[in-house]
């Protein structure tokens, strides 16, 4: 659906305010990048071993969970700070916000989890899901070029 919306998007709201989007996405991806700490990686290992284990899985699956809230604390506390005391970032400080809050769902959804258990439908529904309502939704509410805050 990004094929549809992709072209949509640029011509409604411009190149350059894409460009910020895009921007603020990357640096966003940075902190998604500390909040997985290579968890999504180890996860999976340990939640596959240990499928058999109710009690083991229930010690992995808190702990990461856990872990991921703290590091996305510890991130959301060091992104203010840039947000609202480096120059830099002030003028477009709501779109840097907006796009922070996709690094929640580092958290929440334990993507890690359902690799490991090896039930990757649920993720397909989930992913699917928000790619429809996403395209849905811009072509809802971006309809002229300030729209794009809408879009972080």
């Amino acid at each position: 659906m990004p094929f549809i919306a992709l072209p949509y998007i640029i011509t409604t709201i411009g190149a350059t305010n894409y460009g910020i989007i895009i921007f603020s996405q990357t640096i966003v991806s940075y902190f998604s990048i500390v909040i997985n700490w290579g968890l999504d990686v180890t996860s999976v290992r340990e939640v596959s071993l240990n499928r058999g284990s109710l009690k083991k899985m229930s010690l992995i699956v808190s702990t990461v969970f856990t872990i991921k809230f703290i590091l996305f604390g510890l991130c959301f506390s060091i992104f203010m700070i840039c947000l609202f005391f480096i120059p830099f970032f002030q003028q477009y400080r709501i779109i840097y916000l907006y796009a922070f809050l996709s690094c929640f769902s580092e958290v929440i959804i334990p993507v890690w989890f359902f690799q490991g258990i090896e039930k990757m439908k649920y993720l397909t529904y989930i992913r699917t899901t928000s790619i429809v309502l996403y395209t849905i939704l811009v072509f809802t509410f971006i309809k002229k070029e300030m729209d794009f805050t809408l879009l972080a």
